[in-house]
């Protein structure tokens, strides 16, 4: 199987789409990272100083956690064991591609939008499926020779977090950033309503292998990252206001003193 991305078909898509005709209510909702051992990452995150909210044992062999923040994107952890189905084969087959790779671009919608985008790639013969998981609906790509990095979430009666699950013995607040590759940042912002207010994560890198390169976490005091981080052995560039250290050879975390 290939993992390159058909960006033409991207491009082509977030082009002709009418957004003018619906709100442009679209947020980044949240970023998955696919791990080949669950339990070797909760490890490394708790001693990042990060609480994580536990996660389900799916029924197609799908295991995950979150960190959450008190706004804005979140971080979904997951592996597939024993896959039972397609997004689980292809989690269980992306796992093995190293030790921590970002997967999809989770963009909130609300169920007008996700029926209206149904609809038009129905109309330009782009196959798309729902998947409803109780709690939310999901509008996926199908998982092909290519695949597009993104899909689109529609929760039901979302709740707040309680607080113990959003504070974070690192003090980190939230994620101000996420830094994707240059081309796949030019096609999302290609009359793709990222940029409106509400919504200012996306940021280009210089990675162009790699749809995801990098994340930015704002926190209260860089005091608590960089204990956590000499405490676990790992390796940190520093300037008076940031912190950066990477996750792989590809994906770096960089927090960054309010």
């Amino acid at each position: 199987m290939k993992w390159s991305i058909n960006f033409g078909m991207i491009i082509f898509l977030l082009l002709v789409f009418p957004f003018t005709t619906v709100s442009p209510q679209l947020k980044s909702d949240h970023i998955n990272f696919v791990v080949s051992n669950l339990t070797e990452y909760k490890t490394l995150f708790n001693n990042l100083g990060f609480v994580l909210k536990p996660g389900t044992k799916h029924s197609n062999g799908i295991e995950n956690f979150f960190i959450k923040f008190p706004s804005g994107p979140y971080i979904e952890i997951l592996s597939a064991v024993k896959p039972k189905d397609n997004i689980a084969r292809f989690y269980s087959a992306l796992q093995q591609m190293g030790q921590i790779i970002p997967a999809f671009l989770a963009i909130s919608a609300d169920s007008i939008i996700l029926d209206s985008l149904q609809k038009f790639f129905a109309d330009i013969n782009q196959p798309t499926s729902f998947s409803d998981l109780g709690y939310a609906r999901i509008l996926n790509f199908p998982l092909a020779d290519y695949f597009i990095p993104y899909f689109f979430i529609d929760y039901r009666n979302p709740l707040p977090e309680p607080e113990k699950l959003v504070t974070h013995d690192n003090m980190g607040l939230k994620i101000s950033k996420i830094f994707i590759n240059f081309s796949f940042n030019e096609c999302l912002k290609t009359n793709f309503p990222f940029n409106q207010p509400d919504d200012n994560y996306l940021h280009s890198g210089d990675h162009p292998e790699n749809n995801f390169i990098g994340i930015e976490i704002f926190c209260r005091s860089l005091f608590y990252i960089k204990k956590c981080l000499l405490n676990s052995k790992i390796k940190f560039t520093s300037s008076r206001k940031m912190i950066k250290f990477y996750l792989s050879e590809k994906f770096f975390i960089q927090f960054v003193e309010e």
